[in-house]
């Protein structure tokens, strides 16, 4: 078999598992078409439907990127549905292939040992299916943070600004691109602190601007303390049977797979990698709601990262990408 077949072929596979799980669990299915209004109702600056009534979720208003891919197929005379699907399916081939291009061709590791990354990567997504309807920016949220990943340890200032300044249409969670900057990028600390508050700062107002645009009247601006429902999700937990659906138990075998991971990799982690996960991990656990475990994602895929990227080079005038060590 040729080299390049068995890469297109577990990204495929992938892709088809992953989605499928995303598409069918947890009663999105019941709730498919939904999933798509929620993407035409942000561009048309109309409420979201539930079974329940109406509502609306402010955070939701600058995450364009999926409903703009979506409109060249709707005004072709594709269905939104089969629209939103179509992005979805590409938007995933996109981040496994990103993810492989890193790690097996960017950063030398074996075979193997990449094959094992996109699987991990695969197991934390489904985990993080909850809630009735899909969520589309996972995918997307993913492939900006490998790229913020990869970029930081190239020490490539200007791709890690462009991909925040981009993904901050996708999601808000792109300021995270300059934290991994601060602590990941080779050289001065100085250096990286101001580019890193500048990228952080540059995907803020890109997605402050944004949603100031296509948001309701009277709509909150900024991100709300999701820490302060964390006691009342506790309260609630408490007072159920635990189940493979909870969001604790979710995040419980997240963070089991985690440990897994970091016992079978048998590499040297890459230590700012691993503290931008930690600090990611501090700042979504703020600002998030804890219910919606997709929100640790982009921590959680620094910390897979950093147990297969070159190992952090003590002197800031070293190529970090210069190892080419490899299970």
């Amino acid at each position: 078999m040729a080299a390049w077949v068995r890469p297109l072929v577990l990204i495929a596979v992938l892709t088809v598992l992953v989605s499928c799980v995303s598409f069918y669990g947890t009663g999105r299915f019941d709730n498919r078409y939904l999933s798509a209004e929620h993407q035409i109702a942000i561009l048309e600056r109309q409420l979201f439907v539930s079974p329940e009534g109406l509502y609306d979720v402010p955070e939701f208003r600058n995450r364009i990127m999926v409903p703009l891919l979506m409109q060249p197929l709707i005004r072709a005379g594709v269905p939104p549905m089969p629209a939103f699907v179509t992005v979805r399916l590409v938007s995933a081939v996109a981040m496994f292939a990103f993810l492989w291009w890193l790690v097996r061709i960017r950063w030398g590791r074996s075979e193997p040992l990449t094959a094992a990354t996109l699987a991990v990567t695969a197991a934390l997504l489904v985990l993080s299916f909850t809630g009735p309807t899909e969520n589309p920016t996972d995918y997307p949220d993913l492939l900006a943070t490998a790229a913020f990943c990869g970029f930081a340890v190239a020490n490539q200032p200007w791709r890690v600004a462009t991909v925040a300044a981009l993904f901050a249409l996708n999601r808000e969670s792109a300021i995270f691109g300059g934290i991994i900057w601060m602590v990941t990028a080779p050289g001065p600390r100085s250096r990286n602190i101001a580019i890193g508050a500048l990228v952080s700062t540059t995907a803020a107002i890109v997605a402050l601007v944004v949603r100031s645009s296509f948001a309701l009247p009277d709509a909150r601006a900024l991100n709300k303390v999701g820490l302060l429902e964390l006691p009342e999700l506790i309260r609630h937990a408490l007072s159920d049977i635990p189940g493979p659906g909870e969001w604790y138990v979710r995040l419980a075998a997240g963070v089991a797979l985690l440990w897994l991971w970091r016992q079978w990799a048998d590499v040297r982690a890459h230590r700012g990698l691993l503290h931008a996960s930690l600090l990611i991990t501090a700042v979504t656990g703020v600002f998030g709601i804890w219910a919606e475990v997709r929100i640790f994602l982009v921590a959680a895929l620094c910390f897979v990262l950093a147990h297969v990227a070159p190992p952090q080079k003590h002197s800031p005038n070293v190529d970090a990408t210069a190892d080419p060590a490899a299970r």
